[in-house]
């Protein structure tokens, strides 16, 4: 459901040439593997013969929401993989977290905005 209501505001603010994933991987050879973010922006022009996935360094901005499950992998493991590859934004949307996001190194925070 929040995913959703981002993607929605989203499509007003994107540029025409961008579109929202929500199953779209993203390979990020830094981190061995793939990640699969809640909702993704890529240029669509990059992603038409994509199937399952693209490098990460075509998104334009990955958003997570937590669930108690996952709290952990999408607070430091995904948003420090974003980083490394060169991902300009990730938005993460926590409700689990009571006290506030996690500290960040200036590195990381200018490559990702985490957002309570």
């Amino acid at each position: 459901m929040i995913a959703a209501r981002i993607q929605r505001r989203l499509y007003s603010v994107i540029p025409e040439e961008w579109e929202i994933f929500q199953t779209l991987a993203i390979a990020v050879p830094s981190r061995l593997g793939m990640l699969i973010p809640d909702l993704l922006v890529a240029p669509v022009q990059e992603c038409a013969e994509a199937d399952s996935h693209i490098p990460a360094a075509l998104a334009e901005l990955v958003v997570e929401v937590t669930s108690k499950s996952n709290a952990h992998h999408d607070r430091v493991s995904k948003p420090a993989a974003c980083a490394t590859a060169g991902i300009p934004l990730y938005l993460l949307i926590d409700r689990w977290a009571p006290e506030g996001p996690p500290p960040r190194s200036s590195a990381s925070r200018r490559a990702t905005s985490t957002v309570c």
